[in-house]
């Protein structure tokens, strides 16, 4: 499992592991809920994020099943057997995704302060600052706050330029190995049941805190769509609030004081 932390996990793009323990198989999986209000710009998404899972499974399956001493999964198209020559959709990240990763990300600068400033001075925020190419914003976690990034300045390893999310809980796992069984446990959870947020991304653990990780690349890049990311971060920051911290959100859980900037000022004053 500390293998899966470390390979998949951290550099989630749109999907996360889930290992069922009926078949003994590992999968990459995405959920998110549709609508017709977001349909016409969540499909493409959603496309996107199916065409990365075949990649990802083809870059990382023969390594991790050399790792676990486990098989491949391998299978073709259900009625039609195995393809002598991959589909052309599976040649997309290829074709498009990294070339257009190669280009600055496309999330502009203005994007990210327009963000703070029309969403993020007011709950679910309890505090939000936009820096260069992203954002930062604390959410109620408990009687103190989680950590969201959203930044245009980290690119990912084999997708390039984009927007990189990730959002931070801390938690009070006795191990390392216990903290990647809750990472992967809050996989199922968002990834097969109900999505907190949109559930593209996957949880990781590392030095008593829970991430979530999430990658938009350039191809995916839509006017408009930032604000949406953000109120999803805030979705799932309210469900790990409740389910890891014991404490869903209420009116005085936006009170400044549990910032982190608070907190330390607190401190730093002796309260």
């Amino acid at each position: 499992m500390a293998t899966i932390n470390a390979v998949l996990m951290p550099f989630a793009s749109m999907a996360g592991p889930v290992y069922d323990e009926q078949t003994r198989t590992l999968n990459l999986v995405s959920l998110v809920r549709v609508h017709d209000s977001i349909g016409q710009w969540m499909n493409p998404l959603i496309s996107i994020a199916a065409v990365l899972q075949i990649g990802e499974a083809r870059i990382v399956g023969s390594e991790l099943a050399t790792t676990l001493h486990a098989e491949e999964a391998l299978s073709g198209p259900p009625g039609c057997g195995m393809r002598s020559e991959p589909d052309e959709m599976a040649e997309i990240i290829a074709t498009l995704i990294a070339p257009m990763g190669k280009q600055p990300s496309r999330w502009a600068v203005a994007e990210f302060q327009e963000a703070v400033d029309r969403y993020m001075n007011q709950p679910p925020a309890l505090l939000a600052t936009a820096g260069g190419a992203g954002f930062t914003v604390e959410f109620p976690y408990g009687d103190q706050s989680s950590l969201c990034q959203v930044m245009a300045d980290q690119p990912h390893p084999r997708y390039g330029n984009g927007c990189f999310i990730l959002q931070s809980f801390p938690v009070a796992a006795k191990s390392d190995p216990e903290g990647v069984m809750l990472a992967l446990s809050m996989n199922r959870s968002e990834l097969m049941e109900i999505p907190f947020g949109y559930g593209f991304g996957s949880y990781a653990y590392r030095d008593g805190t829970l991430h979530f990780t999430s990658f938009f690349p350039n191809a995916l890049y839509r006017p408009g769509l930032l604000p949406n990311i953000y109120f999803s971060c805030a979705q799932r920051a309210r469900e790990m609030s409740a389910r890891l911290a014991g404490a869903d959100w209420t009116q005085e859980s936006f009170s400044p004081r549990r910032s982190t900037i608070s907190r330390i000022m607190d401190r730093l004053s002796g309260r």
